[in-house]
């Protein structure tokens, strides 16, 4: 015989949602079920001693309710130890819950849970610090009644966006709170949905970006006056500019029609006009006529340079470039420098390939940047040095090597030496360190460059590129 076994096993109810419910339904079931099959278990027993009692020569009866016991103290068993892992969970439950809470309502940041109308649920300590509410007072209120009005299509946008497929935006708010005054936050929100996608509720963490706002704009008004400044102080420089380069060319015109008549005078003194000289006075004459040389080579320099100024961001204007036989410009500018050089003892050659090189420049300006490079290293090779000038070509440009045996130019100074009225030592040399830079700007203005590298051995390698005419030139013929 088998006793009544009670009420059947049911399933446990479904687990509420309620945040605040967590496992207590399922919780309190399994208890009941515990407590009710300890209860059958003891009543089954209780019938089972009756039965031994009542009817000892009963052993088929006997030997089922000791199965069906053996059967129920296991499942005993089993709910006794789901029992007691559903109270460990519960308990672990409630105090990762507790310490969820504890870190939402003291965070540093504004924090704060809404629905996906963006109704608050609920809000940390440190919002209602930033809104200046209490917090119970913001539970149940829509969120977009703290956005001002200029920012609130943002929030409702990115709230369309959340319910319709994001999972996560970030959105600048302007937020009023008490007072009327605004504050510039930075909102990121993510969204928790259920297994079935639906949205849940809406998570929203708040920065407040006030003070990176405003250092924003001052630092743009900042920079407004800043380049107001900048704009009056460039209108004033180029103004003074300006000023100094018209100061610059009429001085140097004045000292050049000035110089001429010195010049010319001394002619007429060397030669004999006013009759013949004597030794000393003709000495006189030449020292004039050499200081009349340096002056005009100056004043040249210095109106050369004027031009260049005064031509501003388009000098090739002022050139009239064609083509050039560049071994014709070297011979010449040779023949120019070769008494400069003999009176340094100062070997001059030129080396000229057999194929004669036609270059894209201006004729005069080609022989003045040719004559201020040789000058320039005649003048800085001590005596018994020699100067080698050579050219050759390539499929684009015209190039012409001036190597000397001079000391050379460090590397940190082979810029500086470019610069207008840069001197790299101290030299008795006449000059007023204009050459080289009005030499590279005519170099540029004809669509080449100079450039200045140690020479193997010792001394300076200067290297003035030009660009090379599609033109065959003519060798000249020598014979």
């Amino acid at each position: 015989m088998v006793p009544d076994q009670g009420p059947q096993h049911k399933p446990p109810p479904a687990r509420s949602t309620t945040p605040d419910s967590g496992l207590a339904l399922p919780l309190a079931f399994w208890q009941d079920q515990v407590a009710q099959g300890r209860a059958r278990l003891a009543s089954l027993q209780s019938a089972i001693e009756v039965a031994r009692r009542d009817r000892p020569t009963d052993g088929a009866g006997t030997d089922e309710l000791i199965r069906a016991y053996e059967e129920l103290a296991v499942a005993e068993e089993e709910l006794r130890s789901q029992n007691e892992e559903l109270l460990r969970t519960h308990q672990l439950l409630v105090s990762e819950r507790e310490r969820y809470h504890h870190l939402f309502d003291h965070a540093p940041v504004p924090y704060l849970v809404t629905d996906e109308y963006g109704v608050i649920r609920e809000g940390n300590h440190t919002l209602g610090v930033l809104l200046r509410t209490r917090r119970q007072r913001l539970l149940g209120k829509p969120f977009a009644v703290f956005i001002q009005d200029a920012s609130r299509r943002r929030f409702r946008s990115a709230l369309n966006a959340l319910n319709a497929h994001s999972d996560t935006a970030t959105v600048s708010l302007n937020i009023v709170r008490e007072g009327a005054r605004i504050v510039r936050v930075e909102a990121t929100a993510a969204v928790i949905r259920d297994r079935a996608g639906c949205l849940m509720e809406i998570r929203w963490l708040l920065v407040d970006r006030t003070r990176r706002a405003r250092a924003e704009r001052a630092r743009r008004r900042m920079n407004v006056e800043l380049a107001r400044l900048v704009a009056e102080r460039t209108a004033e420089l180029q103004h003074a500019q300006y000023l100094k380069d018209q100061l610059l060319a009429t001085v140097s015109h004045e000292f050049r029609t000035g110089l001429a008549a010195i010049g010319g005078y001394a002619d007429l003194l060397e030669m004999g006009v006013r009759g013949q000289l004597t030794d000393v006075q003709m000495a006189d004459v030449r020292s004039i006529r050499s200081a009349y040389s340096h002056l005009a080579t100056l004043i040249n320099d210095l109106l050369d340079y004027s031009r260049i100024v005064a031509g501003g961001a388009n000098p090739e204007a002022q050139l009239d470039v064609t083509d050039v036989v560049l071994g014709d410009a070297l011979r010449t500018v040779a023949a120019m420098a070769a008494p400069q050089a003999a009176s340094q003892n100062v070997t001059l050659t030129v080396e000229l390939g057999s194929t004669a090189i036609l270059a894209r420049a201006d004729s005069e300006r080609l022989s003045q940047i040719l004559l201020n490079l040789v000058s320039n290293a005649i003048k800085f090779t001590p005596p018994g040095g020699r100067i080698a000038i050579s050219a050759q070509a390539t499929e684009t440009d015209a190039i012409v090597e001036i190597v000397d045996t001079g000391l050379g130019i460090p590397e940190e100074k082979r810029e500086e030496i470019f610069k207008p009225f840069a001197r790299l030592r101290a030299s008795t040399a006449p000059g007023t360190g204009l050459g080289l830079a009005i030499s590279r700007d005519l170099a540029r203005a004809m669509g080449g460059d100079i450039t200045v590298t140690n020479a193997d051995e010792s001394g300076s390698r200067f290297v003035l590129r030009l660009l090379r005419s599609t033109r065959f030139a003519v060798e000249p013929d020598l014979g």
